[in-house]
């Protein structure tokens, strides 16, 4: 009977291996729907207003709204995504749905930092080069989305900040909502490490079982 067990359970600490050294396409935001009704998740740093709106989301219930006249950032944030599971250099995907009002300076950054173990940033990039504006009808979304390399030490994982800054331009407007946040990285499901204490602890569920039986 012993015998007829062992194989199984090799041929499963083999491709619980296998498995756990593949990476998937992992969304690192939570709540990028804001499907909460509520800014869950998120930081934010107010100027203006910050609101949730049920008004024309681009998907589901709700987006939220930045809204700014101020000469001052606004901004929304979430910071530790895929601490502990990225890699230097490696290759993460930022989107969002956007539209809104921009004039006179209003406009929306996407930034994206890397951190290491203390929190330092070791890469900031304004994801897309610069400035974001949204389509001329204010009810009309557009999908952004860019594929980027993160910074060379990324032990604190990633800082997603959204901002909607204002200049100091008299009848500046910087409204903007936002739907569908996104930061994709391939994140292994289950730590190598953690997948090979699993297979220890099956065989040495067998070793005490064999000797239990002699």
């Amino acid at each position: 009977m012993l015998k007829g067990l062992c194989k199984p359970v090799v041929m499963s600490g083999a491709l619980l291996l296998t498995a756990a050294a593949h990476a998937a396409p992992t969304n690192l935001i939570a709540n990028g729907g804001f499907e909460t009704g509520d800014f869950s998740s998120w930081s934010q740093a107010i100027a203006g207003t910050q609101s949730i709106s049920a008004v024309n989301p681009k998907t589901g219930s709700y987006a939220a709204e930045l809204n700014n006249t101020s000469p001052s950032a606004n901004i929304i944030s979430q910071t530790g995504l895929g601490a502990g599971f990225l890699t230097a250099g490696q290759s993460v995907t930022v989107s969002f749905d956007f539209r809104g009002v921009a004039s006179a300076g209003g406009v929306f950054f996407p930034e994206l930092f890397s951190l290491d173990a203390n929190n330092a940033v070791t890469k900031t990039e304004i994801v897309g080069g610069g400035p974001l504006f949204p389509n001329g009808n204010a009810s009309t979304w557009t999908n952004f989305s860019v594929t980027t390399t993160i910074g060379p030490d990324v032990a604190g994982g990633l800082t997603l900040s959204l901002n909607a800054p204002c200049g100091a331009d008299g009848g500046c407007v910087a409204n903007y909502f936002i739907d569908n946040v996104a930061v994709v990285a391939d994140i292994a499901a289950v730590p190598v490490p953690a997948a090979a204490w699993l297979f220890g602890s099956a065989l040495a569920g067998l070793t005490v079982l064999r000797r239990k039986q002699s």
